[in-house]
């Protein structure tokens, strides 16, 4: 092989498929401790699961970008705008397929004055595109670099957008197949139904290295690490914003009742007069110190032994900021 022949020359779409951890961290699945969400007993269990950092990062994606539009939208409204609020996310997961759903503004179904290219497909479609390039504006939302939502539907062997646009009245659906190599043409109808938007994908399962080979569906283990992060998502939405997994409302909609999840009865939104409380009566001896600390800060602590009992400390601690990290 000559010296020149040695270098090769990848489309931007080859590159992160060929070297996935420069944009959604390592696709190896290891065996590790955690806490993952039980929805049968609606608490939080600490126990061994084969995790692929990877494969929560494309569901991250969508996930996050729900939760700001959230955000956007309240601050839409409080500057005057008229907009419609976020009160529902909804979110499907089956063994093949995953389903992200919200209301408030649609994506407007209109074409971009540049590229020609309807909004939808600009956005979700095409890399390095994204609504958080100012860097005058201050942004208490996710994503800066334009991949966002595209990783999740290169890693996809089926990606579909679907949104109302209730101002234009039209409703938008297109799907990309084949990690985002082969686009579908977009459908756009009149509609007089309220907005939302939905986002739905068929990771392709290849793309990643999972524990015995390629699996036929998506492992239980990742489905239960998917639903821990619904249940975030949900602490974080707050009471304003409904958050349903597979059809069951989250009760996990302030921050001392999501860290009740963790010490088996719920804590009392009451609890915090002055500042701090203690849980409910029936977990009295379980101490929460919780404080509402400015707009947005709520800081919550318990003892270690409430979560370790009489052995040590190990690495069962909680560490969660905000609804992006």
């Amino acid at each position: 092989m000559s010296t020149a022949a040695q270098y090769k020359k990848h489309t931007h779409r080859e590159h992160i498929l060929e070297l996935p951890d420069t944009y959604i961290g390592s696709v190896d699945t290891s065996v590790e401790s955690r806490w993952v969400y039980d929805a049968a007993t609606g608490q939080m269990t600490w126990r061994t699961v084969s995790f692929c950092p990877g494969f929560l990062k494309i569901f991250d994606e969508i996930l996050v970008n729900a939760l700001d539009h959230r955000v956007r939208m309240n601050g839409r409204l409080a500057a005057g705008e008229d907009v419609a609020l976020v009160k529902h996310l909804d979110v499907t997961l089956t063994p093949t397929k995953i389903t992200v759903r919200n209301d408030g503004d649609g994506i407007p179904v209109e074409n971009h004055a540049e590229t020609g290219l309807w909004a939808p497909e600009l956005i979700f479609g095409n890399l390095l595109t994204s609504s958080n390039y100012d860097k005058t504006e201050e942004k208490v939302v996710g994503g800066k670099n334009g991949y966002g939502a595209k990783l999740t539907n290169i890693f996809s062997s089926e990606f579909t957008i679907e949104t109302v646009d209730h101002r234009q009245k039209k409703k938008y659906v297109q799907s990309w197949t084949s990690n985002m190599s082969t686009i579908g043409k977009p459908k756009v109808t009149a509609s007089t139904l309220k907005p939302y938007t939905e986002i739905s994908y068929t990771p392709d399962l290849s793309r990643f290295n999972w524990i015995g080979g390629v699996p036929a569906a998506i492992p239980d283990d990742m489905l239960a690490i998917l639903a821990t992060r619904i249940v975030d998502a949900a602490a974080c939405a707050g009471t304003s914003c409904r958050v349903t997994l597979n059809g069951a409302v989250l009760n996990s909609n302030t921050f001392p009742k999501y860290i009740g999840l963790y010490l088996d009865t719920a804590a009392d939104d009451g609890a915090a007069v002055g500042g701090a409380g203690v849980a409910t009566a029936a977990a009295a001896k379980k101490r929460v110190a919780f404080e509402a600390a400015g707009e947005r800060w709520e800081i919550g602590a318990i003892l270690t032994r409430d979560l370790h009992g009489d052995a040590p400390p190990d690495e069962r601690h909680i560490s969660f900021v905000n609804g992006i990290a």
